[in-house]
């Protein structure tokens, strides 16, 4: 019997053990990856609408100029012969609404000013990072 093949049970329990370790690495490396994807995914999608929200904000201001007021923190622009456009910051639901429609969530903190001609928007966001922007406010005849 000194010339028998195959494995032993300590073995097959050695390769078991072996195995498992090495599954559960691999699982946690998994893991960590989608978790980190996720994260990314969601700065990515903020960043978007964050981009998103002060572009579209721009062109309504820069397309009425002189019809843009500043009041009690909310934005609104009244440009002739058509519906005003109305920015408004929801601080109970953390939602900024343009015309009391949802623009974009997850906003805790929204500030806009106008001062000689400037405009300064800042928001932040549900990661509390912030988001500012100045705009010159164009009116005719300017250079």
């Amino acid at each position: 019997m000194s010339n028998q093949k195959g494995i032993t049970l300590v073995e097959l329990l050695a390769a078991i053990t072996l195995l498992s370790i090495v599954s559960v690495l691999v699982m946690s490396i998994i893991i960590q990856s989608q978790n980190t994807y996720k994260r990314n995914q969601l700065t990515n999608m903020t960043t978007t609408e964050m981009s998103l929200l002060i572009n579209t904000m721009t062109r309504d201001i820069r397309q009425h100029p002189q019809q843009v007021a500043v009041v009690s923190n909310v934005l609104t622009i009244s440009p002739p012969n058509e519906d005003p456009i109305v920015y408004r910051f929801d601080s109970a639901q953390d939602e900024l609404k343009r015309n009391n429609q949802v623009v974009i969530s997850n906003v805790h903190d929204f500030t806009i000013a106008i001062e000689e001609g400037i405009m300064k928007l800042e928001l932040e966001d549900s990661n509390e990072k912030e988001w500012t922007s100045t705009i010159a406010i164009r009116t005719g005849g300017e250079l």
